[in-house]
């Protein structure tokens, strides 16, 4: 899968730090910069995504990440039992990327985020499975487009993983 690729760039074979035994409410643990996230169905559009602890957010797709980049911001409310809500703002198309012709509308929610084993997501140690209640965005591809992807249905399986040290020591490209 190539979204389970770029994810491992993303630091999941790192065994070093990260609490597992401090509950905390916010999504990002302290030490951390913010979570990288991906879907993981096949027969879907497929995204990754960092939500960053600045509130800012960057969504791209899977399979080639120079197709499109939007950036925006995100804001959380923890809802207990590995739930946190989700909600977008001012998503836009990078200014710096190409849009392909592609139809994409971002739901700015609230979404539901549900993290399946919570001790393993703050030991921050490998990939743990996740899932939106509901797409984060839209996509329509139009016949004879230069889409990523074809397939109208996206997806809310996930894998996600914290990212460590400052959110100054990374950049975009060093996920994709």
């Amino acid at each position: 899968m190539g979204c389970l690729a770029a994810l491992s760039l993303a630091g999941c074979g790192d065994s070093g730090g990260g609490s597992s035994t401090v509950p905390s409410e916010s999504l990002i643990s302290e030490g951390y910069h913010g979570v990288f996230l991906g879907s993981v169905e096949d027969s879907k559009v497929g995204y990754l995504c960092t939500l960053k602890s600045d509130g800012t957010c960057t969504f791209y797709p899977h399979k080639r990440p120079d197709y499109f980049i939007f950036r925006g911001r995100w804001t959380e409310k923890f809802l207990g039992d590995g739930k946190f809500q989700i909600t977008f703002d001012g998503v836009s198309l990078d200014k710096n990327t190409q849009n392909w012709n592609c139809d994409i509308t971002f739901t700015p929610g609230p979404i539901t985020l549900t993290i399946t084993d919570m001790r393993a997501y703050r030991a921050a140690q490998y990939l743990v499975d996740a899932s939106f209640d509901q797409a984060p965005f839209t996509h329509k591809a139009e016949a004879g487009t230069n889409c990523p992807d074809t397939a109208l249905a996206v997806g809310t399986e996930l894998k996600l993983i914290m990212l460590r040290g400052s959110s100054s020591g990374s950049s975009e490209s060093d996920l994709q």
